[in-house]
């Protein structure tokens, strides 16, 4: 057998020893499916306490009563949306009691502020609440706000005298509900 020889064999040998190990490898594969559901919810954060405005008496004669305010409760809303869906509003109005004459209720819904993420909404500033359902955020597309106090946005309740002559001392006071809708 010539060198040529020799080395043509090897070669042979070398190739048929390696191509099982080669011919080893193997691949699968299969489909997964992934379905992200249309969400749209929101609340108010805290939920387990009441507001409570006081007027209260003038630091010095001749001024006008002292106007309360408060800024403990936050709005919280998540939203998954369809690609054709139009994004969302939130509406607040008073959907029971009344409130004592001679005042009004205004609600401001601050900034958004937190951990989220995604198209959170835009305020539309001061509004003074009523029975008809009036829109305090607007703008609200795939996004979350994140959840609890100092997350979303900050809403700020205060009373305004509207008719001076028409405020009437009173140890009840007065409730009113204010409900929140978040629809398009």
């Amino acid at each position: 057998m010539t060198l040529l020889q020799k080395i043509a064999s090897l070669v042979i040998a070398l190739v048929w020893c390696i191509s099982p190990a080669t011919g080893q490898v193997d691949t699968d594969n299969h489909d997964l499916s992934v379905t992200i559901p249309q969400v749209v919810i929101m609340d108010i954060e805290p939920s387990n306490s009441s507001i409570q405005l006081t007027l209260g008496p003038p630091v010095e004669a001749g001024n006008s009563m002292q106007l309360p305010t408060n800024t403990t409760k936050w709005i919280n809303y998540t939203c998954a949306l369809s690609p054709s869906a139009t994004n969302k509003i939130i509406r607040a109005q008073i959907t029971s009691g009344a409130l004592p004459p001679g005042v009004s209720l205004q609600l401001q819904a601050g900034a958004y502020t937190g951990s989220g993420a995604g198209t959170t909404g835009s305020t539309v500033g001061l509004i003074t609440l009523s029975a008809s359902p009036q829109s305090i955020i607007t703008g609200i597309g795939r996004s979350y706000t994140g959840n609890g106090s100092g997350q979303g946005h900050q809403l700020t309740y205060s009373l305004a005298i509207v008719n001076q002559s028409l405020l009437n001392f009173d140890t009840n006071g007065a409730s009113v509900t204010v409900t929140f809708t978040i629809s398009d």
